[in-house]
């Protein structure tokens, strides 16, 4: 994996000049050449992003960028890694507490006196003062000037009303307003020069395990930002700080020797995954390439080849990618450009790597579409008036619908990982079981909920579970509709629950029913099917009774065609096949029937019969689980 990212850095050129990096800067402070500040001295650097609109051309709220400058590194020198809780002043470029000595909000013209930020401006003004005495530039003899002024006299104007305490500075003398002080050469020599130490261990010792080269400068692991549930200020990859890391006689990070540069690019290479616009030193903007799964954890990836351009063009969302149609966009034959995926979870200061995934566009093409492929499903949620069909497929929406109100919080990390991980790796690998249990959870529970929301999560569902037993137990005859050649005794009995409801509908009519009893008696099926199967007869018989006799034509016409098709599909029930419970993968069918079942009932005879053809049955056949299809509807609809 360290090598992987290793790659990254240097073949999208992520680390130029070891001594800077690209870091957003808020403000500009404008001296003269004997270090005064105007009143109107201070300069924003932030701008309001392009406008964005809405499906109905309204503009979106516009959000605040700040400008990224390339900066002086800014990491301790003498470990290696980013500053801690720790007071360390970073060498002209930094927070107010550091530049000014003061925090938002302060009143100008009065000396500091809190001792925590007098020791920040102190280590800022050293930093500085040392700067000056190497290369007696006038510029940092300006900026010295105003800083020794601000330490003795207090703020000669008020900070911005605007300022944040994570907002930095970054200094630039007048009249030459277009170079930023640490840009100038021989201040640049400087900075390398003492950035870059070198060591005092003599020569070159240990071999770098990621480079293959040899190096003798310690340093720790820079520190990875934005990986969710690890502390903002960043968190580490790699680390020896507990004796239980250290083995054969190995001190720290003698167990697994890494160089310094080579640990600056694998962390700048992890971090540009994890920015959504990260810009190299030249100052390119790279796209995003991650995708939040659960509350503390994301996937990163790496595409080459045919993958870079069409992440790019869904943003960098693997999930809108696989959300999207797939004809028309398979890589070419044999296409051997590489694949990588990485899954990470914060926990405080440390980051776990829970997955390295690699492969190639081709393959991983494969196992995309098997997946795609398998969920397909016909939706029983009503989409609104020239409204486009709500997504479906989508990886963070089949996770979601296995939680509590569709809430991302409560995706368990372990099994999101799993989840993905079975995604990519093909046909082969089973999804998690516990996912599983969940989605049939989420199923008990929302059936008495008859929201859109909870409605769309079932159509979720729906296609997750047929997608499960395709993949963990290779039921390969199921589509996306009704299978009526499936004689499971589970399908069978989600295909009566689903008729039991439809009777009572029609006994019903005009009016809706408030619990019907497909609501009442869900759970029920799930813990004893044969026997609530057998006591829900009776209500059954009564409801077909009233749809014969008071409900008209059209209605005891209905009534007549599903009791036709549940004696049918009772006629296919084996007794040895009858049983008490359902294991996993019975609850998954008797799902899956339940909702095909239900899409079955809102067809036409003319659809229903082109359903069937589209998977290369024929109507009239005998052998069919369903009522009989007229003979001249079937004929029609082949014709056409």
């Amino acid at each position: 994996m360290l090598k992987t990212l290793y790659q990254l850095a240097q073949e999208e050129r992520l680390i130029t000049d070891t001594s800077f990096e690209m870091k957003p800067v808020a403000w500009t402070i404008l001296l003269d050449m004997d270090g005064n500040l105007p009143k109107d001295g201070i300069i924003s650097n932030k701008e309001l992003a392009p406008p964005e609109f809405d499906k109905k051309g309204k503009e979106k709220k516009r959000k605040e960028l700040t400008k990224r400058l390339l900066i002086p590194r800014q990491f301790v020198i003498e470990t290696g890694a980013g500053r801690t809780s720790g007071a360390y002043a970073y060498f002209l470029v930094d927070k107010a507490d550091y530049v000014f000595g003061f925090s938002p909000g302060s009143e100008p013209g009065k000396a500091q006196t809190d001792e925590k930020l007098c020791i920040r401006h102190d280590l800022f003004i050293a930093n500085v003062a040392a700067c000056y005495e190497a290369t007696k530039s006038p510029a940092i003899k300006a900026v010295l000037s105003f800083l020794r002024n601000v330490r003795a006299n207090g703020l000669p104007i008020s900070l911005p009303d605007t300022l944040v305490s994570n907002d930095q500075f970054a200094f630039k003398i007048l009249p030459n307003s277009e170079d930023f002080i640490h840009e100038e050469a021989s201040i640049v020599a400087y900075w390398k020069r003492i950035s870059n130490p070198t060591s005092v261990d003599g020569p070159a010792k240990k071999m770098c395990l990621v480079t293959g080269k040899f190096f003798s400068q310690e340093a720790l692991f820079p520190a990875i930002k934005r990986v969710p549930g690890a502390t903002s200020s960043g968190a580490g990859l790699v680390s020896f700080n507990a004796q239980a890391f250290e083995s054969q006689g190995w001190n720290s990070s003698e167990n697994a020797s890494i160089s310094p540069f080579a640990s600056q690019a694998i962390a700048t290479a992890l971090n540009r995954l994890m920015d959504p616009a990260f810009e190299t030193q030249e100052g390119k903007r790279l796209p995003k390439r991650f995708e939040n799964i659960a509350k503390d954890t994301v996937i990163a990836y790496w595409p080459k080849g045919f993958w870079v351009s069409h992440l790019d063009e869904h943003h960098g969302s693997f999930s809108n990618l696989l959300a999207s149609s797939w004809k028309g966009i398979k890589p070419i034959v044999d296409d051997a450009s590489e694949f990588h995926a990485f899954t990470l979870s914060g926990s405080q200061g440390r980051i776990i790597v829970r997955d390295h995934f690699e492969t190639t566009a081709t393959k991983l093409y494969e196992n995309l579409e098997f997946h795609y492929e398998s969920l397909q499903i016909e939706p029983l949620t009503q989409t609104g008036k020239d409204k486009d069909p709500a997504p479906r497929y989508g990886t963070n929406l089949l996770l979601e619908s296995t939680v509590l109100d569709g809430k991302r919080d409560y995706i368990s990390p372990p099994q999101a990982v799993r989840f993905y991980q079975a995604i990519h790796k093909g046909s082969t690998y089973p999804f998690p079981e516990s996912l599983i249990h969940n989605a049939l959870r989420r199923s008990l529970a929302e059936i008495h909920d008859d929201s859109w929301k909870a409605s769309h999560r079932a159509d979720v569902r729906a296609g997750l579970l047929k997608a499960y037993l395709i993949r963990n137990h290779k039921f390969t005859n199921l589509s996306k509709t009704m299978n009526p050649k499936e004689d499971n005794f589970a399908y069978l009995m989600g295909r009566i629950f689903s008729c039991y409801g439809e009777m009572q509908r029609l006994a019903n009519l005009p009016r809706t029913v408030n619990a019907d009893l497909t609501t009442k008696n869900y759970s029920k099926f799930f813990a004893r099917p044969l026997a609530t199967y057998s006591k829900l007869a009776e209500p059954y018989n009564r409801h077909l009774k009233t749809a014969l006799k008071n409900k008209g034509g059209l209605v005891s016409g209905l009534a007549r065609r599903l009791n036709t098709e549940i004696e049918v599909i009772q006629g296919a029930l084996s007794p040895a096949d009858l049983k008490e419970s359902f294991n996993t993968k019975e609850q998954a069918l008797f799902t899956l029937a339940f909702h095909h079942q239900n899409h079955w009932h809102k067809q036409s005879s003319e659809a229903r019969s082109a359903l069937i053809i589209q998977q290369k049955l024929e109507p009239s056949d005998p052998t069919l689980l369903i009522a009989p299809i007229k003979e001249k509807e079937s004929k029609t609809e082949t014709t056409k």
